[in-house]
């Protein structure tokens, strides 16, 4: 697991060095970030697309992608902090993740349904729940923080991506890691310049939970197999 605060770098910049890796996906509550889906959308993915016609309209969450025309980065930017927005990662076919969300009985609805139920579930359901997601990057229960939880399979990528474990700037160094795995404030400038920069920028470094000897165990996968308590 992964926590940050808006204010050290932002979720879309966050999802757009991700999204280098993995498709992105957005669940969206208009009603509740109080934003109407674009003309441009003519024929909206509801998450709740058995409901009646007007009650999706009313009540059920819309599914993004990029196959929409529309721009994800500015729905995270609008939709953020409002408990009205879900971003995933996911290489699965498309049909079959937009299957796979509506089997989940609306856990990837908005933050504060799945944060629970991610953090609650038995090993079984929690696999279940994640099958065919590689992260899930939402808000945290701060109003600043953000949260991305993935699979192990998630780890390379983001070490790929420049998202370093501050533990690696100053081995050695007693308080270099900062706590609970947030990031490295002296750090956060370079995650966002990577964001808008081309790849001859240097990585930047974002903290994770344990040092480079623990990597294995640094992102959970959701069978429970990370040892931070």
């Amino acid at each position: 697991m992964l926590r940050g605060t808006t204010g050290q770098v932002r979720p879309q910049q966050l999802a757009a060095l991700l999204n280098k890796e993995f498709p992105l996906y957005l669940v969206v509550d208009p009603g509740r970030i109080g934003q109407p889906l674009p003309e441009e959308l003519s024929a909206p993915e509801y998450l709740f697309n058995w409901y009646p016609e007007e009650s999706r309209k009313m009540f059920s969450q819309v599914i993004l992608s990029d196959a929409d025309p529309v721009d994800l980065f500015s729905w995270i930017e609008k939709a953020w902090g409002k408990d009205g927005l879900v971003c995933l990662f996911s290489r699965k076919d498309r049909l079959e993740l937009l299957t796979h969300l509506r089997l989940t009985a609306g856990a990837y609805a908005r933050p504060t349904i799945l944060a629970p139920l991610l953090q609650l579930a038995a090993p079984e359901g929690a696999r279940t729940l994640f099958a065919g997601i590689e992260a899930v990057l939402m808000e945290g229960a701060a109003q600043d923080e953000w949260v991305l939880i993935g699979q192990e399979s998630l780890l390379p990528a983001v070490e790929k991506l420049g998202l370093q474990r501050a533990a690696q700037r100053r081995a050695g160094q007693a308080g270099d890691v900062p706590p609970r795995g947030q990031m490295s404030k002296g750090k956060a400038s370079d995650v966002s310049r990577r964001a808008n920069c081309g790849p001859d920028h240097p990585r930047p470094a974002l903290s994770l939970r344990h040092h480079r000897a623990r990597r294995a165990r640094t992102v959970p996968d959701v069978r429970g197999r990370s040892g931070d308590h």
